[in-house]
């Protein structure tokens, strides 16, 4: 329902991030959290958040990618996006064994944040290639 508001393309890209980071934002309270209720609605806030990235990603990708490629760069996303939680959770298995739950979550979800604010840094560049994009196919 929130997404339905953000119908331009444009603004696609400020929602990815911004659910990311707030991904990761909800992702640190859940750790640090000793109440439930603020457990529970920490998690609720996380999912909103991952719900938020994946469509906006995935709106994206339809968007950006050509008519031609577009069936090969989805296959291609949906195969590293679910290939890469495996992986992941191995890795943070791992590291949750030698510095704990708590911590592994607070590290992944710092990795969030950081890279929600390296995609705001980069946020003119990709308008611009969305502009580019829509130029090019409206022509």
């Amino acid at each position: 329902m929130y997404l339905t508001k953000h119908s331009n393309v444009l603004e696609s890209g400020k929602v990815l991030a911004l659910g990311i980071g707030f991904m990761g934002v909800s992702l640190i309270v859940f750790a640090l959290s000793r109440v439930f209720w603020l457990s529970l609605l920490s998690l609720l806030a996380a999912g909103f958040g991952f719900i938020l990235q994946i469509i906006a990603g995935r709106t994206l990708l339809q968007l950006l990618v050509s008519d031609e490629n577009r069936g090969q760069i989805t296959g291609l996303y949906v195969m590293a996006s679910t290939g890469a939680v495996p992986i992941g959770n191995l890795i943070a298995g791992a590291l949750a064994s030698k510095v704990g739950s708590s911590n592994t979550v607070i590290l992944g979800a710092s990795i969030c944040i950081a890279g929600s604010i390296f995609f705001m840094q980069q946020i003119s560049t990709f308008r611009d290639l969305v502009r580019l994009n829509l130029r090019i196919e409206g022509a």
